[in-house]
């Protein structure tokens, strides 16, 4: 199962790790924390179980947008999306310690799928 998650700074413009720098050499480590670190730092809860993302990868679009862009992937032979389920991040981006977001098995009933024949 992918997702995307999205961060961008509310009415802000220019790119998203470039906001509130404090050195040039903060800017690199926010693009080493992106690209090789937040995998740790982002996980699903879902009853007993805690995953990691199987699969995790950066969108790097330097200045073309106020966003940044993660895709993640679980095994589904571990997740069960038709079971409530947490997105936990612990943003040390930012420093904002972990933000959850829930999700209740309606929420993905209706998302489209791509079969082959």
């Amino acid at each position: 199962t992918y997702f995307k998650f999205r961060m961008e700074v509310k009415n802000g413009g220019g790119e998203l790790l470039k906001y509130n720098l404090s050195s040039g050499q903060q800017y690199n480590e926010r693009i080493n924390y992106m690209f090789f670190k937040m995998q740790k730092d982002i996980f699903i809860v879902q009853g007993n179980d805690t995953l990691s993302p199987g699969l995790f990868h950066f969108e790097r679009i330097f200045e073309l947008a106020p966003f940044a862009t993660v895709m993640l992937a679980f095994d589904n032979k571990k997740f069960k999306p038709e079971d409530e389920f947490t997105i936990v991040y612990n943003d040390r981006l930012f420093n904002k310690g972990y933000i959850k977001y829930n999700y209740k098995p309606k929420q993905l009933i209706d998302l489209p799928k791509i079969t082959g024949v």
